[in-house]
């Protein structure tokens, strides 16, 4: 019986040939990104992630349930929506300001 489990299964993925991926690869890289996506879904605590701009490009259920919105709701808004008003602007600032010498770095707290 063949293992569903998304994160189990070990695929290399093949250098790209003329910048697109052929069938072969965009699968492997399909089933790339179900495990990735299995791995966000699954972890225990809330996890989203922003662009540069600071919009909100992707969320687990465990987001949703600390923030109390739904996807759709919260997809392609500001970070900052989440945050109380008096940290809004100044977390606009310091995300703008990160931008400009993005490395590692530990967050302020």
């Amino acid at each position: 019986m063949a293992n569903k489990h998304p994160l189990r299964k070990r695929t290399r993925v093949a250098p790209r040939t003329n910048g697109h991926p052929n069938s072969a690869q965009a699968e492997t890289l399909g089933e790339a990104a179900a495990r990735w996506r299995f791995l966000i879904e699954s972890a225990p605590d809330a996890m989203l992630a922003a662009d540069e701009e600071g919009k909100i490009v992707l969320l687990n259920a465990q987001a949703e349930r600390l923030f109390g919105y739904t996807r759709q709701q919260l997809i392609g808004k500001p970070v900052e929506a989440l945050m109380p008003r008096r940290f809004r602007t100044r977390h606009a600032q310091k995300r703008a300001a990160y931008l400009l010498d993005a490395r590692t770095r530990p967050m302020e707290t």
